[in-house]
């Protein structure tokens, strides 16, 4: 009966990720959720960017790189998103899944928009919002599945049937809304082309280059023409970006995207690029 009791002791005090059998930390809450659809309860899921901080703006504590030297699997967009990737050096590669480093993902030009007059300069020789398209999603959902069935052999099975219902889940969510192609899109940066172009639609504009620094006046002044010059522009903006950009375009109509899934719980990955696709439907 003692040892019985002991043992019960122990478990409530072991830390809550021991018992989800691995333990994974992503940058940011869209790679979070992604995670936790794929690796259901025998995943416990930490992301290191608050859900109301900015990924520009984070700095990592000493209890976050704790906790990725504690992870069995790390996920990353990579492509210059986070800043702090520097501070994870001597970390085991092999635990490490990085978005931009697979094969075949769909990749922006940082430049493909960058019209703008003053010279700025780019550290990244593509667009890092690389989860926003939805065949770099698949791509990276099935790596993430490969590594934990490495580390959690005998659940195997079950990763490999989480992830065909997560792809079909997601193609639900991308043929539920049918975007309007005769409407004129702009947006406070190129990013969201990624997310765009499954449906054939191309940015007509955006007022922010690759580091998303803003563009010279004369830039600005043409954009600012374009969206004037048409009946049914709708402008994509973060919450962060709205007022901004309403200062620069004025009254027009703007689609609030939740990017980083920062602005409300969401309950699946599904959930999360329903909640954007339906933001821009809405416009």
């Amino acid at each position: 009966m003692r040892f019985v009791l002991i043992l019960f002791a122990i478990l409530l005090i072991a830390p809550k990720n021991a018992m989800a059998g691995v333990n994974v930390v992503t940058s940011i809450s869209p790679l979070a959720l992604l995670v936790k659809d794929l690796g259901g309860d025998h995943v416990a899921v930490t992301s290191l960017v608050p859900n109301a901080g900015s990924i520009h703006h984070y700095s990592m504590r000493v209890s976050d790189r704790v906790a990725v030297d504690r992870a069995d699997l790390v996920v990353l967009v990579g492509a210059g998103l986070e800043p702090f990737l520097g501070k994870l050096q001597g970390l085991d590669a092999q635990k490490i899944t990085r978005l931009d480093q697979l094969p075949n993902i769909v990749s922006l030009d940082n430049n493909a928009n960058d019209s703008n007059d003053e010279g700025h300069s780019h550290d990244a020789a593509i667009d890092p919002h690389l989860w926003l398209n939805p065949t770099n999603v698949e791509l990276l959902a099935d790596a993430v599945v490969k590594k934990l069935s490495e580390l959690l052999p005998s659940e195997a099975t079950q990763f490999q049937q989480r992830l065909k219902a997560f792809k079909i889940q997601q193609q639900q969510a991308l043929v539920s809304v049918n975007l309007d192609k005769t409407r004129s899109y702009f947006a406070y940066h190129n990013s969201f082309a990624y997310l765009l172009s499954h449906y054939g639609i191309g940015l007509q504009g955006v007022l922010t280059n690759a580091n998303e620094s803003r563009m010279g006046m004369r830039s600005l002044y043409k954009v600012k023409q374009a969206v004037q010059a048409t009946d049914n522009a709708c402008v994509l903006v973060q919450q962060s970006t709205k007022k901004l950009s309403e200062k620069i375009l004025g009254d027009v109509s703007f689609a609030e995207i939740d990017v980083l899934a920062g602005q409300r719980q969401y309950s699946s990955y599904r959930d999360y690029l329903t909640a954007m696709l339906k933001a821009i439907d809405d416009c």
